[in-house]
């Protein structure tokens, strides 16, 4: 895959200088340094707490023993792609090249789920074999949910030498309970971070205030309550007081009063020069030089630059070379306040016009759309992001392109079509169907060029998709691909890809494989391994679905070592199935595992690890499987047809594990069979079959049969043919649709279909082998059939023995018989007369000593064992 090239602002990764006046805060730097012992570090206060500067403090003294990466956040990171693209390259910082591999896939057109690229990245930061950390400095600018999410991930799993620290002013919404107790957080809190008496008297004398006495620092400290920014006010305000005990006694140290006490007391004290500089500046998220030249019409910003930061008065550098700075936030706030004031809104856009030209022609596109949308010039906001828009398309900051054009109003984007169509798109990928359906029927009434029309029914066929509607995508997508230029080979290949997936779903296979190869091909000359690798895995399913079980596992092997050492989520679930089926239990359970590990088409990798746990006997991990499968289900990036495979997933489990009442309350939720995977099809017919409905089962399957037959689906003629042995009445119509079967698999070695209806299935085969139909094979199905029931059988008579006498209490017991009446342990408290937490310990008790993992369990152990 080409390099990614990315534009970043190398000043959001330096760890800001340390000032020679800083006062030392050794308590809170002695606490810091315990973060070895601790995955998160957490800092949370409101503003002009201290938080950044404690933090650089720290850093820039632990760098003898450790490495410390820096981000410090804005509001444009909240784009996942973005914000993981500065978390890697602060990375590099430390780490050269760490998460290369990870780039390109995070930047596809076909991005892998978060946390396949988050396991890829832990899985390169444990080779690193030092202690190190990453500052996420004004967290609280970060609202995605994805990134939360992924941090989440991250410090769950993160290997034992790498320690995360959150600078943010609230709590994040994180698991912060969970951490705590794991025992995975150090904290460091508003409290923590006041001043003492101690660190007053240091800051005053820093800033070379009068010599106060020791009533007078005790007083002041007591008044701002030990608030940083409050106590840099009195001290800048105390240079010209006489009366210093009369100055501090009227002193209040509330934020609100501090503000107002600085706009009057420290900004109105300043010239008018340095007043207006500061006020025209202040809409600059990070300001230098010949920014500031530009915005207030100077030749020597740099020395007023560097004078501000001499007085203290509110700004930070950014960089040991002193070219970029930043006001801080309070004082920014205050003075772009004073700003519309002084010079009304007119006076504010044009400065952000103004800005948004710098910016423009110093190569920095995103701030200048940024300066552009604040100073709703939309023309001008329009042609940056029409210029922008492929590039970040193909990079996959589709949030940042969203944020971007949801600001701008409808009827300025309606007056830019092609912008329009391309919004559509974006909404319409992302899942917001409504709003991308709003557009495409404006659109509708529009006369277009060819590339926008491509473009817009592109949109509306993944509109289509999510909404379940086949037919009506595919025939959008074949529509796209006629009508984009030839030269576009990036968005004719992802084109391709999904016209080869739509045709596969609805039986389509042979036009289902001209796709895909024609997607392999256009991927290639794009250079996007992305859409190589998932062209390359629809030929596997398509290779699989027409028997060729052996070539469609090359297939997908292949699509993995083109995609070696990136973070493509990989074919392991495929490959674990294709295993599974030759009954080599082994290696489908490798594949499986590293499925979940890469949460790899997660709803089938549990799904087969929780059928392999059933025939191992872990009835706990069979059932711990599916109850992870219950979560993924509702993952946003299932659609209706994988929603189908879980529901019908969980109707064969429930039929595996002879729980008829279960298998037909979950048949109840399960969709049309038009709706669902091609694989999942049988499905209603083994439901009818385990209700003893023979005859309607017959019918269901008979349909199926002809069905697959027309689409060539060679696999699941087979497991027709098997189940219509099944349920036919007449012995030698069972038979020669066994006989088809069973000459179907035998080449291929295919195993599972027959062994996992053994107890049913078995007599058949005895008739089969009689008859000498594949005897071979048939003798080696048997012989599985007969030994997993063998070994069934012995675990079933060891899970039988009695409990040793007086294991379980008589108040165990009872909370036994009332777990299995599914009701809440507040209400057992209630019937029982004790504490919420008396029940708690109980189950608890109770689940160690029937080894099993929770109240589920406990019910069905109990059962086993005749308690209940």
């Amino acid at each position: 895959m080409a390099e990614v090239e990315t534009s970043l602002l190398i000043t959001k990764l330096n760890i800001p200088p340390t000032r020679s006046q800083i006062v030392p805060r050794p308590r809170l730097i002695e606490r810091l340094n315990e973060i070895l012992s601790y995955n998160l570090v957490l800092v949370s206060a409101p503003a002009g707490f201290g938080k950044t500067t404690l933090l650089s403090e720290w850093a820039q003294q632990s760098t003898q023993h450790t490495s410390t990466a820096w981000i410090s956040l804005d509001e444009g990171d909240n784009d996942p792609i973005r914000f993981w693209d500065y978390f890697i390259a602060a990375l590099q910082t430390i780490q050269p090249n760490c998460g290369e591999k990870i780039l390109p896939w995070l930047h596809s057109s076909q991005p892998p789920p978060a946390e396949s690229m988050l396991t890829a990245l832990i899985n390169e930061l444990s080779t690193i074999k030092r202690d190190f950390f990453i500052v996420l400095d004004d967290y609280h600018l970060i609202e995605s949910r994805q990134i939360h999410d992924g941090i989440i991930y991250l410090i769950e799993h993160l290997p034992t030498h790498f320690h995360l620290v959150i600078a943010s002013r609230a709590d994040p919404p994180l698991p912060l309970a969970r951490f705590r107790g794991r025992a995975m957080m150090l904290e460091i809190h508003t409290d923590d971070l006041r001043f003492t008496q101690d660190d007053t008297a240091n800051l005053l004398k820093e800033m070379k205030t009068p010599l106060l006495s020791v009533e007078d620092i005790v007083a002041l400290n007591e008044r701002t309550e030990g608030w940083v920014t409050g106590l840099k006010m009195a001290a800048l305000s105390m240079k010209e007081q006489k009366d210093i005990p009369g100055f501090i006694a009227a002193f209040t140290g509330s934020q609100r009063y501090v503000m107002d006490y600085l706009m009057e007391e420290v900004f109105q004290k300043q010239s008018q020069e340095i007043r207006d500089f500061m006020m025209k500046t202040s809409i600059l998220e990070r300001l230098n030089g010949p920014l500031c030249n530009s915005l207030v019409g100077r030749e020597d910003s740099r020395r007023i630059l560097l004078s501000l930061e001499r007085e203290h008065l509110f700004i930070m550098p950014l960089d040991e070379t002193r070219q970029w700075y930043r006001f801080e936030h309070l004082f920014a706030d205050l003075l772009q306040n004073e700003l519309i004031s002084t010079y009304g809104m007119e006076q504010v856009l044009a400065l952000h016009r103004q800005a948004s030209k710098w910016y423009e022609d110093n190569n920095l596109p995103d701030e200048a759309i940024n300066h552009a949308l604040a100073a709703c010039d939309w023309e001008r906001a329009v042609r940056l992001i029409s210029t922008l828009y492929e590039e970040l398309r193909i990079l996959g900051e589709w949030d940042t392109l969203l944020k971007w054009l949801k600001t701008i109003p409808d009827e300025k984007l309606r007056e830019h079509l092609r912008l329009y169509s391309q919004y559509a798109f974006l909404l319409a990928f992302t899942g917001q169907l409504s709003e991308a359906e709003a557009i495409l029927g404006y659109l509708e009434t529009k006369i277009l060029d060819d590339t926008t029309k491509g473009e817009t029914a592109f949109a509306q066929g993944a509109v289509y998709r999510h909404r379940g509607n086949i037919e009506s995508c595919l025939e959008m997508f074949e529509k796209s691909f006629i009508l984009l230029p030839q030269d576009d080979v990036m968005m004719r290949s992802k084109v391709a890809v999904n016209i080869a997936q739509a045709r596969h779903r609805i039986g389509h296979l042979e036009e289902a494989e001209k796709w895909a190869t024609l997607a392999c091909e256009l991927g290639q000359q794009a250079g996007d391994i992305s859409i190589v690798c998932l062209a390359l895995r629809h030929l596997g399913f398509i290779a699989g679905y027409q028997g060729k079980g052996k070539q469609a596992v090359e297939l997908w092997k292949e699509s993995d070592e083109l995609a070696a050492r990136t973070a493509w989520d990989g074919n392991q679930s495929w490959l674990g199935r294709a295993y599974y089926e030759r009954n080599d239990l082994d290696a489908a359970a490798e594949y499986t595992r590293l499925a979940i590990e890469k949460n790899a088409t997660v709803l089938l990798a549990l799904l087969l690890q929780a059928k392999i746990c059933l025939i191992r006997g872990d009835i706990a991990g069979a059932d711990a499987a599916m109850e992870k499968m219950d979560q993924a289900s509702h993952r946003p990036t299932v659609d209706t047809f994988w929603y189908a495979n879980y529901i019908a997933s969980r109707i064969m489990y429930a039929i595996r594990r002879d729980n008829l009442e279960d298998a037909i309350m979950w048949g109840e939720k399960l969709p049309d069979i038009d709706s669902m995977i091609p694989f999942d099809r049988y499905v209603p017919a083994r439901l009818l079959l385990a209700q003893g409905k023979r005859k309607e089962a017959a019918r269901l399957l008979q349909e199926l049969y002809d069905s697959f037959s027309q689409s060539g689906y060679v696999i699941l003629v087979r497991d027709a043919r098997i189940y219509q042995a099944l349920a036919s009445d007449n012995e030698e119509e069972a038979l020669e649709f066994l006989d088809e079967a069973l000459t179907t698999a035998a080449p291929e070695g295919v195993i599972r279909p027959f062994v996992d209806e053994g107890r049913l299935l078995k007599p058949l085969l005895e008739k089969a082998l009689a008859q000498q139909i594949t005897p071979d094979f048939t003798r080696k199905l048997i012989a599985i059939i007969e030994e997993e029931e063998r070994q069934r059988q012995a675990r079933k008579k060891a899970s039988a023995s009695p409990l040793p006498q007086g294991l379980l209490s008589e108040r165990e017991l009872e909370v036994i018989k009332m777990l299995a009446d599914d009701v809440s342990n507040q209400y057992i408290a209630e019937k029982l007369s004790i504490s919420l937490g008396t029940v708690k310990t109980h189950v608890h008790h109770i689940i160690g000593k029937l080894e099993v993992r929770n109240r589920r369990q406990v019910v069905r152990r109990a059962k086993d064992l005749k308690l209940i």
